[in-house]
């Protein structure tokens, strides 16, 4: 099993059960970092906001995490800062 499909199993209120309709990747050397950004999210927003959240893609470019995602219907195109609540 990949560290995206361990993730879509440890994240069904995200993910759903499908991994990202756009290739996605999470080396293992990012996958604690993604695992708490998601526990994270799914704390911030709760199980309602979850279901209206769609990840687009996960993946690492030019040495940094990037996911892309939905909330609702628009597209978040604006950067947002994390810092994990544990790690």
């Amino acid at each position: 099993m990949s560290t995206l499909d361990d993730l879509v199993a440890a994240h069904p209120t995200i993910f759903r059960g499908k991994s990202p309709e756009i290739a996605s990747d999470v080396p293992a050397g990012w996958s604690k970092v993604v695992d708490l950004l998601f526990t994270d999210i799914e704390a911030a927003l709760g199980p309602e906001a979850c279901a209206t959240l769609k990840v687009e893609q996960v993946k690492e470019k030019y040495g940094a995490l990037r996911v892309y995602f939905r909330l609702g219907r628009v597209a978040d195109t604006g950067l947002f800062s994390w810092t994990p609540t544990t790690m």
